[in-house]
């Protein structure tokens, strides 16, 4: 019924937005992983050879890199969502169908972007040593916490953008 309705337009609503990410740029779905993978690669300079920090942390590395994969996650999800009631009015508005699939699908595709991330780190953990933990079957836990408190970010966030602007600024 409706529930089964809503499902299927948020899913397709998120890989449509998905891929639009993409669409216009050459490397595509590399960028995904690339972006933060570069901004792993130059704190960790950073910190290790000319802050001297980090050195004493044992898998420093990996938990810069997870916690950078993370925090992207939650500032894609929220800062694409601002926007996104905004840019998606003409639709709602010749359509009838609910409001929230707009930001939801924001969460969701940036959701997508962050598994093929956490992939990545988990090849990092792999080889940079770490080995496979049985604290590893918290991740799924932690990013679903991860998940409603960006969802619920991003809703208050592009509702609130509706009226008023100088959110995105904030």
């Amino acid at each position: 019924g409706m529930s089964r309705r809503f499902w299927n337009l948020l899913w397709l609503t998120s890989v449509q937005q998905y891929r639009l990410q993409y669409r216009t740029s050459v490397l595509g779905y590399v960028w995904t992983v690339l972006r933060p993978l570069l901004l792993f690669a130059v704190l960790y300079f950073v910190f290790t050879e000319i802050l001297r920090y980090g050195t004493a942390i044992p898998y420093y590395g990996l938990m810069l890199l997870l916690g950078i994969m993370l925090y992207q996650f939650f500032a894609d999800a929220t800062g694409t969502a601002l926007g996104a009631l905004v840019r998606g009015e003409p639709i709602v508005r010749k359509m009838h169908f609910p409001r929230v699939v707009i930001p939801l699908s924001v969460v969701v595709s940036s959701g997508m972007t962050a598994a093929v991330n956490l992939l990545v780190t988990l090849a990092f953990v792999q080889v940079f040593g770490g080995g496979v933990r049985t604290t590893w079957l918290l991740v799924p836990v932690l990013f679903a916490l991860l998940a409603m408190l960006t969802t619920g970010v991003a809703l208050l966030l592009s509702s609130l953008f509706v009226r008023i602007r100088d959110v995105g600024q904030i």
